[in-house]
């Protein structure tokens, strides 16, 4: 039998993999040469309407790229106050609910979960009446994220379970794989660990459906954690573990930022 050393060591490499195929694709630089281009491009736009285009763009870049507690998303809250002030301006009101819920995203990046709701609910408010399923989709899996931080995981299951029905209508299918794994830490959180893996091994299919080496990986990731620390079975969570460090270490240098945006 493998030692508890042996899988500290596994995790640890699993860990490295998991940076090595992020950083591969070279998202950092393709990140940084597409926030210049950009820039100019607002620098030199002359209508409101293809600033708040381009306030568009800039924020779903900036929270693509945003890692939860950096100061990135105080900058992005920044940017997106900017296009909400232009959008209201021009009632543009699909893209006064886009920036509401870029707002209450770099909320819930900066930890500021109650806060980020009143954003979430302006949004919601018209999307009543100007309908985008994939934007409400999307702010169903942010505040299910932000009600699992505050505790409420009941709250987070019904934000997920909502967000996954509206990805489910549109045939979206990262937004099915995040709300599906939304809906699986719930399940893990209550200790209802058979349904947890159950959920994760759906979002996993999801993910081979979108080819998506980072999401396969990282559902593996999740059934291996649940074996090893909720249901004690140290091989089964190593056999997950090798699964997707073999896996992992197969997909190498085929991340870009092309495949994320």
């Amino acid at each position: 039998m493998r030692s508890c050393l042996g899988l500290q060591k596994v995790i640890l490499t699993l860990l490295i993999t998991f940076l090595f195929v992020i950083i591969s694709g070279k998202i950092y630089s393709q990140s940084i040469s597409k926030f210049d281009s950009l820039y100019q491009e607002l620098a030199k736009a002359k209508e409101d309407t293809n600033k708040v285009i381009i306030y568009i763009q800039l924020t779903r870049l900036s929270r693509l790229t945003t890692v939860p507690g950096s100061i990135k998303a105080d900058s992005l809250i920044k940017l997106a106050n900017k296009g909400l002030q232009l959008a209201q301006k021009l009632d543009l009101k699909n893209k006064i609910a886009t920036f509401y819920h870029r707002i209450g995203s770099a909320k819930i990046y900066n930890h500021e979960y109650d806060t980020s709701f009143y954003y979430f609910n302006e949004a919601l408010k018209i999307l009543k009446e100007y309908k985008d399923t994939v934007l409400e989709s999307r702010i169903c899996l942010y505040a299910g994220v932000g009600s699992c931080y505050l505790g409420n995981y009941e709250k987070g299951f019904e934000w997920y379970n909502k967000g996954l029905e509206l990805a489910n209508k549109i045939g979206h299918n990262k937004l099915k794989y995040n709300n599906l794994n939304g809906v699986a830490y719930v399940f893990g959180k209550k200790g209802n660990y058979e349904k947890a893996i159950h959920y994760h091994h759906e979002a996993m299919k999801v993910a081979e459906e979108m080819g998506d080496s980072v999401f396969i990986g990282r559902e593996l990731v999740s059934i291996g954690i649940i074996y090893h620390h909720n249901r004690k079975n140290s091989e089964k969570a190593l056999d997950y573990y090798y699964k997707a460090k073999n896996f992992l270490e197969r997909s190498n240098g085929k991340l870009t930022l092309a495949s994320v945006l």
